[in-house]
C-alpha cells in the first residue's frame, strides 16, 4: 500500500500479504482511532506474538520488527493477516492453511495458500503437539485462571443488588 491514507496507516508486510476483515469486524467494526491503534492493536500484536511463540506457533524469523503483522491497520480499519494466521493450520500437526481459511472466510474465495520457506518447520511442530498435550492432560486449573476467577468473584461480591 503505498502513501498514507488514514492518520495511522500499518505497512504490509511483504512476507505476508493477505489481509482480511473476517472475524476482526466483530471487535474493531468501525475505523480505528490513534489512540485505539496505540492502546489496543500493538498491545493485542504483542500478547498474540507471545502466545504464538509459547505455543510453537511462532518462529524468530516470522517478524522482522514489532511493527504490527498479525493485526493491521489500513485505510483506517482493522484487519487480521491471513497470511500469518495460515501458519497455525501449517505449522499445527493435523492442520491445514485450508482449514485456517475456512475458520476464517467460511464460503470465501480467499487466494491459495502457497507453500514458501521457512513455513513448515518440523520443532515448531514439535512444540505445538507438546503444547496441546499438556493442555489436555492439565489435572488441575493453572494457577492465572484460578487466580482470574477469584478476582472477579471479589469483585463481583462487592457489587450492589
Amino acid at each position: 500500500m503505498t502513501g498514507t491514507h488514514w492518520i495511522v496507516e500499518g505497512r504490509v508486510d511483504p512476507r505476508w500479504p493477505i489481509n482480511t476483515r473476517g472475524n476482526i469486524g466483530e471487535v474493531f467494526p468501525e475505523v480505528l482511532t490513534p489512540l485505539t491503534y496505540a492502546l489496543a492493536v500493538k498491545a493485542a500484536e504483542a500478547g498474540w506474538r507471545e502466545a504464538y511463540r509459547n505455543m510453537g506457533i511462532a518462529s524468530a524469523k516470522d517478524f522482522r520488527d514489532a511493527e504490527p503483522v498479525i493485526i493491521g491497520l489500513y485505510g483506517g480499519y482493522g484487519y487480521l493477516n491471513l497470511s500469518y494466521l495460515r501458519m497455525l493450520g501449517v505449522r499445527a500437526p493435523g492442520s491445514s492453511a485450508e482449514a485456517i481459511d475456512v475458520s476464517f472466510f467460511g464460503e470465501g474465495n480467499p487466494p491459495p495458500y502457497q507453500r514458501r520457506k521457512g513455513d513448515v518447520r518440523p520443532l515448531n511442530s514439535a512444540k505445538i503437539l507438546v503444547t496441546v498435550m499438556k493442555a489436555l492432560n492439565q489435572k488441575a486449573m493453572p494457577a492465572a485462571v484460578a487466580d482470574s476467577q477469584a478476582a472477579v468473584a471479589a469483585w463481583d461480591a462487592r457489587q450492589p443488588d
